[in-house]
């Protein structure tokens, strides 16, 4: 909820400060420039609004009870794009429950860097090694090895946190440079 708030205080400030600024555009690229601006920060909204849903998701795995758990396998997949498959079971409860994870390890970086990150995450889990899984005590079939946020929701919070001030920015001085025109205009035909 906070993160939302922030957000929501960055859009407000950043078109506070665009109305500061204003610049002539051609006449015939003012719609243009007025519906981009306007999909632009819808499409940056509704993502930063979907991320920020997903981040408050992780951020609570990280109060999820723990149980301890078994390694079943751990192999590196993949032909190109090499990530850790790490299958596990853990007991809640009198329910034995098997997750899958890739350790949300990145896959990025040239073909040997994957595939040496993939193997070093997976060399972390030997077959039979007891290992700490936290699960959702709502419900215990969903559980994750790391409590933590993977890289990829922050790069799209960033994107939309770009995108959403960059819409306001657009709007905000195609408004006060179209008020602006409509008050040169009326001034002129006086």
């Amino acid at each position: 909820m906070v993160i939302v708030i922030v957000w929501l205080a960055l859009i407000v400030l950043t078109a506070l400060a665009a109305c500061l600024f204003v610049w002539r555009r051609p006449v015939r690229l003012r719609p243009v420039v007025g519906t981009a601006a306007a999909i632009c920060l819808v499409l940056a909204a509704l993502l930063g609004y979907r991320e920020t849903i997903r981040l408050e998701w992780y951020l609570a795995t990280a109060r999820w009870p723990a149980a301890t758990g078994k390694v079943i396998s751990a192999e590196v997949v993949g032909k190109r794009a090499f990530v850790p498959k790490i299958t596990y079971s853990y007991q809640v409860g009198d329910s034995v429950h098997t997750g899958v994870t890739d350790l949300g390890v990145p896959g990025f970086g040239t073909r040997n860097v994957r595939l040496d990150v993939a193997e070093k995450s997976v060399a972390d889990y030997t077959p039979s090694a007891a290992i700490t899984v936290h699960y959702d005590p709502a419900c215990p079939g969903i559980s994750r090895l790391r409590a933590n946020v993977p890289w990829n929701v922050y790069v799209r919070l960033s994107t939309a946190v770009f995108g959403s001030l960059l819409g306001v920015v657009v709007l905000a001085v195609f408004l006060v440079g179209r008020r602006r025109t409509k008050h040169l205009q009326e001034k002129s035909g006086r």
